[in-house]
């Protein structure tokens, strides 16, 4: 296969998640077991051995490769209280991986459940500033800190030369300290993005609880369910669509 039809996912997280990422493999793999498929994991792990229980999973599959990065969030954020520095790790994603074959990164949340083939996500084009995403439709989150359409970071096509060249990571960093360390990674994407992001299609991020009916309904077997909000899957109280995730574990 073409460095050009692989498909590079990334996820970002700390010790507490790292066991539930493979039930979100396990429902990529469902759909996507011809592709091959590079996993690049940027994590603030300290225990070598949650690592290597990963990787004993991924070595399972022959189209499954993975790649760890250890990164630490090393300034101070005094926001919302469930924001953990694993959280802000996205915004190092072009700086990190810097495999100059890849092009474009698809980074996922860990409250995700992908029931398409994801090549066709790899197709979209990720616009003048390098991020494709879904406009969040929640009215809280609707608009982003200075006004413009604020978009759902948790499933985002990132094009890593564009956001190499725009000085994405930098840029963020900058955001953050120009407001007092209070705005985490969705606000500071968003700023970034000045509402000019490039848009996923309606399935690409359906989000629980607000257009999820709708959206499983008519996309039946091609979308990607992100289970939004603080009732999380892995703990089994997600609610009414708990057996989408359950059947992967």
């Amino acid at each position: 296969m073409k460095n050009d039809d692989e498909i590079n996912i990334c996820f970002c997280s700390d010790e507490n998640l790292i066991e539930y990422i493979p039930v979100v493999l396990n429902s990529i793999l469902s759909r996507n077991s011809h592709h091959k498929i590079n996993i690049h994991y940027i994590h603030c792990i300290k225990d070598d051995s949650k690592l290597e229980e990963l990787k004993k999973y991924t070595d399972k599959f022959c189209n499954l490769y993975l790649f760890t990065y250890y990164k630490e969030w090393v300034y101070k954020y005094e926001g919302l209280t469930h924001v953990t520095q694993a959280t802000m790790l996205r915004i190092y994603i072009p700086q990190i991986i810097t495999n100059i074959d890849i092009k474009k990164v698809l980074y996922l949340d860990i409250d995700i459940i992908v029931n398409l083939d994801l090549s066709e996500i790899f197709k979209l084009d990720c616009g003048m500033k390098g991020i494709a995403l879904k406009n969040s439709i929640s009215r809280y989150w609707r608009l982003s800190k200075i006004g413009t359409p604020s978009g759902n970071c948790g499933v985002m096509l990132m094009d890593l030369s564009v956001l190499r060249k725009e000085q994405f990571t930098e840029k963020c960093i900058d955001v953050f300290f120009k407001n007092e360390e209070k705005y985490h990674d969705q606000d500071i994407i968003n700023i970034y993005l000045e509402g000019k992001q490039a848009l996923l299609k309606e399935n690409h991020n359906i989000f629980l609880n607000q257009d999820d009916d709708k959206l499983l309904k008519k996309y039946k077997n091609n979308y990607i369910l992100h289970f939004v909000g603080k009732s999380k899957p892995y703990f089994g109280s997600s609610g009414k669509y708990q057996h989408i995730w359950d059947k992967h574990k």
